[in-house]
C-alpha cells in the first residue's frame, strides 16, 4: 500500500482525515487534517495522527466488511492511542 499526505475534500461537510483507494492501493492522510491535529496537540500528536491514520486505512484494506468502530479498535490496540482524541481536535 502506498501512502500520501495530501489535501482532501470534506466529506459530509466536514474534514475528511484519510480515505484508502482500493482500486490504486494507496492511503491519503489529509494534510489539513495532519496541520490542524499540529496545531491544536503538538508536533508529537501530527506524527501520532499519521501512523493511526494509516494503520486505520490499513485496516480497511484488510478487512474491507469492517466497521468504522472495529477500524478505530484496531487502531486503539496497535497504535496505543485514541482516534477519538484526533477527531476531537479536528472538530474543535
Amino acid at each position: 500500500m502506498n501512502v500520501e499526505i495530501v489535501p482532501l475534500p470534506t466529506w459530509n461537510g466536514g474534514l475528511l482525515a484519510a480515505e484508502y483507494d482500493a482500486a490504486t492501493d494507496r492511503a491519503r492522510v489529509n494534510s489539513v487534517a495532519v496541520a490542524r491535529v499540529r496545531a491544536r496537540l503538538g508536533d508529537n500528536a501530527a506524527e501520532a495522527f499519521v501512523r493511526c491514520a494509516i494503520a486505520h486505512e490499513r485496516f480497511h484494506r484488510d478487512h474491507p466488511r469492517a466497521t468504522e468502530d472495529q477500524a478505530h479498535a484496531h487502531v486503539r490496540t496497535t497504535c496505543d492511542d485514541d482516534p477519538q482524541r484526533f477527531e476531537a481536535a479536528l472538530r474543535a
